[in-house]
């Protein structure tokens, strides 16, 4: 149960303009903003919920700076995103 978690959970996340870049453990991942599907941040979670067209992703809300300034700039820069936080 602890290692999907460690694989999957983003150690570095990068804003660019033209997309988001998740780095974790194996590899590293650069996302189109029109590729995010879906962004949930469930508050008894410590995980944000980050799906794409093809995968999804975990981002730490106490690993990573300025986390709450993240989840908006991914609400304003993906618009297609429904309001889920």
């Amino acid at each position: 149960m602890v290692v999907p978690s460690i694989v999957l959970e983003a150690n570095k996340v990068e804003v660019t303009p033209e997309r988001l870049i998740l780095d974790n453990l194996i590899w590293r991942t650069k996302i189109k903003w029109e590729d995010i599907t879906a962004f949930n941040a469930p508050r008894i979670l410590k995980f944000a919920i980050l799906r794409t067209k093809k995968f999804f992703y975990l981002i730490n809300k106490r690993d990573i700076e300025r986390y709450d300034d993240l989840a908006e700039i991914i609400e304003h820069k993906a618009p297609q995103l429904a309001k889920e936080i």
